[in-house]
């Protein structure tokens, strides 16, 4: 499986940030990237390196609640993935998938899962 970098985007990024791609008629197969959670200071305004105010403590326990959510459903989205074929690869901070698909038939199998590009990130892989 080829080795895939981390992304760096907090949880509420990750599920609006996927664009849609376009098919690469060089790629060999198709990457799923489901990022997971990043640095607190990534997701927290006033953190890093601050002293932290009640609005900053009350702001950790709600994003702790957004992570339990999004964990679960990321665990559930690699789940179907690995089901389906897809070799699955943790990194620092992100699930990646792989699968040797052109990223049309990845677009496809992606809606047919129950998988929104919302959740996800999608890009065409060259070996």
């Amino acid at each position: 499986m080829k080795k895939l970098r981390a992304s760096k985007k907090g949880v509420a990024e990750a599920v609006k940030a996927a664009e849609p791609v376009e098919d690469d008629e060089e790629a060999t197969g198709s990457e799923v990237n489901i990022h997971l959670f990043g640095k607190p200071a990534w997701e927290l305004k006033d953190f890093e390196g601050e002293t932290l105010a009640d609005k900053t403590l009350d702001a950790i326990k709600s994003l702790g609640e957004d992570h339990k959510a999004w964990l679960a459903r990321a665990a559930e989205i690699a789940k179907k993935l690995k089901d389906n074929g897809w070799e699955l690869q943790g990194t620092l901070y992100d699930i990646d998938a792989y699968k040797d698909v052109p990223l049309s038939a990845a677009r496809k199998e992606l809606r047919s899962l129950g998988i929104s590009l919302k959740e996800v990130s999608l890009r065409d892989v060259e070996e």
